[in-house]
């Protein structure tokens, strides 16, 4: 089995509240430099499917490179859509889940997600 453990993925609903969103090439400023290469391939997760064929990867681990510096919500967010992905995906794709580690111990206390409240 192939694995590929650096795969990213951004969810849409996550790029649009950001302002990345695009089927074109889009980047994330920082400090007033380019910080990361947004792309339409981020968000087409059959796109992803196809070329996973073409390499020969059997199953993908996703990350999402925007959640390296994301907020509890946006984490949640994240996490709950790479849930998604997983379920419509089955055995294709797994997701790696997001902490927001920037923000201390707030992020270890237990969540109340939509399902929970």
């Amino acid at each position: 089995m192939v694995v590929d453990f650096q795969h990213h993925y951004v969810p849409v609903e996550l790029a649009k509240k950001r302002g990345l969103y695009s089927d074109r090439t889009t980047y994330l400023q920082e400090d007033g430099r380019r910080a990361t290469t947004m792309h339409a391939r981020l968000y087409d997760l059959d796109l992803q499917l196809r070329e996973m064929d073409e390499a020969g990867i059997d199953v993908s681990v996703l990350s999402c490179l925007l959640g390296w510096n994301a907020s509890l919500d946006e984490c949640r967010l994240i996490n709950d859509d790479l849930a998604k992905v997983q379920s419509q995906y089955p055995g294709k794709f797994i997701g790696l889940a997001q902490a927001p580690v920037l923000e201390g111990k707030a992020a270890l206390q237990k969540s109340t997600g939509p399902s929970e409240a």
